[in-house]
């Protein structure tokens, strides 16, 4: 079974950002394979800090899986909700430093 880590809480301001950075930063650093996902949408921090960028390095709107970070807006379409679903069959590489 592959582990798998979630942050998540209903309220605003308590740290959930700050703390999946600082997951993935230890996952960077260790070189740990990983898939990153933020539910956020498109103000995501880890897609900000470790998303897929183009050769100028802007970050790329389209987030290619296990290479850039997947993204979904947890209150956006049904469709979009069930990315989540199929991060677990993903098995690649974090993307990052």
């Amino acid at each position: 079974m592959k582990p798998f880590v979630i942050v998540i809480s209903d309220k605003g301001g308590a740290g959930k950002s700050a703390v999946s950075r600082l997951i993935a930063d230890y996952l960077v650093e260790n070189k740990t394979p990983a898939v990153l996902v933020d539910g956020d949408g498109e103000v995501g921090q880890l897609v900000k800090f470790y998303g897929e960028r183009d050769e100028t390095g802007r970050l790329k709107s389209t987030q290619t899986p296990g290479v850039g970070v997947m993204q979904f807006a947890l209150h956006g379409s049904e469709a979009d909700r069930e990315k989540i679903t199929s991060v677990l069959d993903l098995n690649a590489p974090l993307a990052g430093r």
